[in-house]
């Protein structure tokens, strides 16, 4: 039979499983938001973002050799590219690489039968690795899906989060920030496969799920259930949520280098996000703690909750990717921005709505409002790294800048806010980083390299403009 609902936040009480580093403390880079930036160490944090794998992989020579990162991946016995990461060897080439945010959330499957995106229940646990380890733990009782073990959504997959924790401590001596992800909401929507071996289906797991089983698949091959994962008025389904909401911050959020949101892909209703806010709220009523929150969601869910003041408050970073739920001004104007709660993908929404791609002028005005409108909070905007310049320019934060950046631009920028009528930076000293066809005029201008940050003898179109002739 199915158990009661009690929600149990275990890590506390374990050991480590992993020794976790003990650098000096002197030579930490913990994340700080300062003047709605994020810098690390001091100075402006930027660099490229990496995603983990959502569901592909294999231990050949071959799928080794083009293997991505991916933390919570798990071959027995194996470790290094491919296998079991080497979590010290991965911060080690992110650092060096000049990556700066590592990108989590839960795959779509455990092992790698499920790549073939069939939709039938396995006939045995014959799992085949790489294994994409989940958040949650096995519970030992009866058989999922997958041929193994149903899962038991109260309880935390240890090795999961003892894995996180030490790569966010390896950050915190790396200049590294995890962005961890409750969820991953491609395993509601598109292929039926997607969710199969979701931990939340009820043939999946030993609670009283009130969810479709089996599950209804559109034109026999696809899934909507977004929309039904997101219903607040599932008492047994919102209770499980809000528990597993308050375990990730049990584990996870004590260290200032980790930043959690609430979902890959989001494109769901203002309510769910509202109900994992209030849980973030409650939780800080209790332990004192204030975890570091990004809100990833479509716009018109992201303005609702920032006018909301109670709610705002909760929010640390706001963050938007080009191409996926995030919005944009299209280059004649329009605003490109999927609706939130229409059970409906990202990739669904831009085959319908079949947006441009913005520009750079455009990229500068969509992050610059954000700033200017709510000048604490830094504004993350991803997936567009050619157009980086544009988003720093705007007042955006972990902007894919080249590494040779000049050093003083990095101590420099957090001290400025995005210029009005402009692309520009400016402080309050009235030094400036700006963006123009023409030479500016200033006590001292020093043309910018926008390959290299560098600065530079040659005409450029940035110029940093400044009242120190040393720099």
């Amino acid at each position: 039979s199915k158990d009661p609902l009690e929600i149990h936040s275990t890590i506390r009480s374990m050991p480590s499983v992993i020794s976790e580093p003990s650098p000096d403390q002197k030579h930490l880079k913990p994340m700080v938001i300062h003047n709605g930036w994020i810098t690390i160490g001091g100075k402006l944090a930027i660099g490229q973002e990496v995603s983990v794998p959502w569901w592909n992989g294999g231990v050949r020579p071959d799928d080794l050799r083009s293997a991505r990162l991916a933390v919570t991946r798990f071959v027995p016995g194996q470790t290094g590219k491919g296998f079991t990461d080497d979590l010290e060897e991965v911060a080690d080439a992110m650092s060096a690489a000049g990556q700066t945010s590592l990108w989590q959330h839960p795959p779509l499957w455990y092992d790698r039968r499920r790549d073939d995106h069939s939709r039938t229940k396995r006939l045995d646990g014959d799992v085949v690795p790489p294994f994409y380890e989940m958040p949650w733990a096995r519970s030992g009782l009866g058989i999922a899906s997958d041929g193994l073990s149903k899962w038991d959504l109260t309880k935390s997959n240890r090795w999961y989060f003892d894995r996180l924790r030490y790569f966010a401590k390896l950050g915190e001596e790396k200049g590294i920030l995890l962005f961890n992800g409750l969820y991953n909401q491609h395993s509601l929507l598109e292929a039926g496969a997607h969710y199969v071996d979701s931990p939340w289906r009820p043939e999946n797991n030993i609670h009283p799920v009130d969810l479709p089983e089996p599950p209804v698949f559109a034109s026999d091959k696809l899934i909507y259930y977004a929309s039904l994962f997101y219903e607040s008025s599932n008492p047994v389904l919102t209770k499980l949520q809000r528990g597993y909401a308050r375990n990730v911050l049990d584990e996870l959020s004590h260290s200032p280098n980790v930043v959690l949101f609430l979902s890959e892909e989001y494109t769901g209703p203002r309510s769910f996000v509202e109900t994992w806010l209030d849980t973030i709220r409650d939780w800080i009523d209790e332990t004192g703690h204030k975890p570091c929150i990004a809100l990833y969601a479509t716009k018109d869910v992201t303005d609702a909750i920032l006018e909301d003041p109670d709610r705002s408050r909760i929010v640390s970073i706001l963050y938007n990717r080009f191409h996926t739920e995030g919005w944009w001004y299209q280059p004649d104007g329009a605003l490109y921005a999927p609706q939130g709660g229409k059970n409906l993908s990202p990739r669904q929404w831009i085959r319908l709505l079949k947006p441009k791609a913005p520009g750079f002028a455009e990229i500068v005005k969509g992050v610059r409002e954000y700033r200017t409108k709510y000048p604490t909070k830094p504004f993350v905007y991803q997936g567009n790294n050619d157009f980086a310049w544009a988003v720093l320019l705007g007042g955006g934060s972990l902007a894919p800048l080249p590494k040779s950046i000049h050093e003083e631009l990095l101590l420099a920028i957090p001290k400025m806010r995005p210029m009005p009528d402009q692309p520009g930076l400016i402080d309050d000293e009235g030094n400036q980083l700006i963006y123009s066809e023409q030479t500016p005029t200033g006590p001292h201008v020093q043309p910018i390299d926008m390959k290299t940050g560098k600065i530079s003898d040659q005409r450029s179109n940035l110029y940093w403009v400044t009242n120190d002739a040393k720099r």
